[in-house]
């Protein structure tokens, strides 16, 4: 891996625009540090397009999960469910429980 892009806090602070600039430009992490210490790494998130929208590639985990879910309310009865929302809400509005 190469070495990251290292930057005093002080200097992050004064120049923040220039160097958020140069990850999306580089697609290469900043490490944000005071003396010695790092403080936190400044990453890009994704793939920037030509209008600046920042498009992340979900990861495999990611998609794993939202397949896993897709189904997960397809036993729900919707009709009973939109019931139960009014009925509460002519509860709570009428001051009982």
């Amino acid at each position: 891996m190469a070495t990251a892009y290292r930057v005093q806090l002080d200097d992050f602070v004064q120049h923040a625009r220039e160097i958020i600039e140069r990850v999306i430009q580089t697609h290469e992490a900043v490490v944000i540090e005071v003396g010695e210490t790092d403080l936190v790494t400044l990453k890009p998130s994704g793939t920037t397009t030509d209008e600046g929208i920042v498009a992340v590639e979900p990861s495999a985990e990611d998609h794993a999960a939202f397949v896993s879910a897709a189904g997960g309310w397809a036993d729900l009865d919707t009709d009973r469910l939109v019931d139960e929302i009014y009925a509460r809400r002519v509860t709570v509005s009428s001051g009982g429980e």
